[in-house]
């Protein structure tokens, strides 16, 4: 990222005006930041599935999870001794050269990054026999994290430190793991709601009946089904849905009532729906009563 906006300096040639202003268009991007700040590193991802068990109680995984830390060898130089670290010789120390180029509006002066020291203003000259010289040394650790109850696929966990190594001495990033939950064969979530159809026969939903509805909490709630309910009715079981992962408040549980046709009959069930139906003959509407020409 960029510093922001900087204050104005005195002094500066006719070439550095230039540069800054059309540095992009040679390649050199202008005045950059210098590489000797200390940047955070990058943040990672990783993608984690969990049942749809795991997300309604809650759950905790151990990781093995790679961090890098400062080398306890050079501390954090990349130098196998004080002694081995010394002025770039190209720079002079200060992590910058001037390179001239001919363009359009003349000579154009144009700082740029040493690239001999990366803009340390520091070189080594025998580098450190653990890290390498990177300064960092990377560790196998087992993390245990904890997801939470009612999580739901989208949702992250932040673990501070375990992304990619700063530089200069910068933080290291973050890693975050993408929740993906499973599906259920009967239950659907909807935000914290959790949505069951249950299916009921004719003569149930004609004269009521008693149902035992599960829960996700693997627990049964029952509810009363009244004579002449319709396809399509919702009953609502209050906090049996899924839990909010910021506060404690659950979501319901909607039942949908489906009332289901049978695709095939035995005799004396056929028996029996046709004198029902001679019954019901005469109660619904018929077209031809209803629709004159």
């Amino acid at each position: 990222g960029g510093g922001g906006w900087g204050g104005a300096q005195q002094g500066g040639d006719f070439g550095d005006i230039i540069n800054d202003i059309f540095g992009s268009f040679f390649g050199g991007g202008g005045r950059r930041e210098s590489s000797n700040s200390q940047r955070a590193g990058q943040n990672l991802k990783r993608n984690v599935n969990l049942t749809f068990r795991e997300s309604v109680f809650g759950t905790k995984k151990t990781f093995e999870l790679d961090k890098q830390e400062v080398c306890p060898s050079c501390h954090g130089t990349g130098a196998a001794s004080p002694s081995d670290i010394v002025t770039c010789s190209r720079c002079r120390g200060q992590g910058k050269v001037y390179v001239t180029q001919q363009s359009i509006f003349g000579t154009v002066r144009q700082e740029t990054i040493c690239p001999d020291c990366h803009g340390r203003g520091k070189t080594i000259r025998n580098k450190c026999n653990t890290c390498r010289g990177q300064g960092l040394v990377g560790n196998r650790v087992k993390k245990e994290v904890e997801f939470p109850q009612g999580i739901a696929t989208g949702n992250q966990i932040r673990l501070a430190g375990f992304g990619g190594p700063g530089e200069n001495g910068g933080p290291s990033g973050d890693l975050y793991l993408f929740v993906t939950v499973e599906n259920h064969r009967y239950f659907k979530r909807e935000k914290n709601d959790a949505i069951l159809e249950v299916p009921i026969s004719f003569p149930q939903a004609a004269l009521g009946a008693t149902l035992d509805i599960p829960t996700p909490y693997e627990t049964n709630e029952r509810i009363k089904i009244e004579p002449g309910v319709q396809h399509g009715t919702m009953y609502k079981i209050k906090n049996k849905g899924f839990k909010d992962v910021n506060n404690r408040v659950f979501g319901d549980l909607i039942v949908i009532i489906s009332i289901k046709t049978p695709n095939k009959l035995s005799r004396s069930q056929t028996d029996l729906y046709n004198q029902l139906s001679a019954v019901d003959d005469g109660v619904f509407f018929k077209f031809k009563d209803n629709f004159k020409s």
